[in-house]
């Protein structure tokens, strides 16, 4: 009996230690975004090349402003008070993507930027283990400039972003994104991203409409034209 309980004691231990380098190393620090996605504007759809960076910043409670009050846990907004100071937060979440045209040509377009000072509203409970594909950890979504971003880690050092809604680019007007992108810590390997969004310019309608854009381009930058609407 006492072999079972010592037994059951370590993994214990093992676990909380588990949690604890989880909570201390894995979340804090650069994260890498990458993938390709479509914008779309009425039956016209282009592909693009969607690359940017996370930079994630963590705390313990206990050291948050008083005037912090509340936190997230598992998408729910709950009282600080009732939450244990030594537990750690996410507090921090800047988030900077960029659209391209035209990558697999090495004749890339800058088309679209996006800044996020700090994605995170309210702090957000880091999960005491670490997240996996089935019980991933997800940080609440976030919608800007017509755009709702929901960032996902699916194990310590990988992930996916998705990004959904409307840009604003000029020469073209609105047009529709949709994306899946990795998202994967700094100096860690790549994971793969989603099907579903790595198609859109497969058809000559999309190879059509991308080389219009592309003259649009070399007119407005003989111009002097800035192509580029940058949202904030």
């Amino acid at each position: 009996m006492k072999k079972i309980f010592f037994a059951l004691l370590i993994l214990f231990i093992a676990s909380m230690l588990n949690a604890s380098e989880y909570n201390d190393t894995i979340l804090p620090g650069k994260w890498n975004i990458e993938g390709t996605s479509f914008v779309e504007k009425g039956f016209v759809r282009i592909s693009v090349k969607i690359e940017g960076e996370v930079y994630q910043t963590t705390e313990f409670l206990k050291n948050l402003n008083a005037s912090v009050d509340k936190v997230i846990e598992n998408n729910q907004e709950k009282a600080r008070n009732v939450i244990n100071e030594e537990r750690k937060v996410l507090n921090g979440c800047e988030i900077n993507l960029r659209l391209y045209i035209f990558d697999k040509t090495g004749f890339d377009i800058k088309v679209w930027d996006h800044y996020i000072p700090n994605a995170v509203q309210i702090p957000v409970l880091l999960p005491e283990m670490k997240p996996t594909i089935n019980e991933p950890f997800v940080l609440p979504s976030i919608t800007k400039d017509n755009i709702t971003y929901i960032i996902t880690f699916t194990s310590e050092t990988s992930g996916k972003l998705r990004a959904k809604g409307y840009v604003d680019v000029d020469a073209v007007g609105t047009c529709e994104i949709n994306a899946d992108c990795a998202l994967w810590r700094d100096g860690t390997t790549k994971p793969e991203t989603e099907k579903e969004t790595k198609s859109g310019c497969n058809s000559g309608l999309g190879i059509f409409s991308a080389f219009i854009i592309l003259l649009i381009v070399i007119v407005m930058n003989g111009r002097g034209t800035k192509f580029c609407s940058e949202r904030i």
